[in-house]
């Protein structure tokens, strides 16, 4: 709980305005999209309610083609939107 709470803090998620649920290709996926105050920075939560390991597409008009996708907790790179405003998830 402390480490969600550091990260809904340090990225000023609690503050950010849900802009999008957007369809998604598996139906145990839920995806929510906010907007944070820096204009130029999004907050997806992805979260997997399937009781099996998932891989998907998350796809926004929300989303920059180019743009790069991190994981908040380690900052590690998972991957980039592509033409279509879309990125791959794999989710346990």
């Amino acid at each position: 709980l402390q480490a969600i709470l550091a990260v809904r803090t340090r990225h000023g998620i609690a503050t950010a305005q849900q802009v999008d649920v957007p369809d998604v290709s598996h139906r145990g996926l839920l995806v929510l999209v906010h907007q944070l105050a820096d204009p130029d920075r999004l907050h997806l939560t992805v979260l997997n309610f399937s009781g099996e390991p998932v891989t998907g597409t998350v796809r926004s008009e929300y989303l920059t083609p180019g743009a790069q996708v991190s994981d908040m907790f380690t900052d590690r790179p998972l991957g980039t939107v592509d033409d279509l405003h879309a990125f791959s998830v794999d989710m346990e």
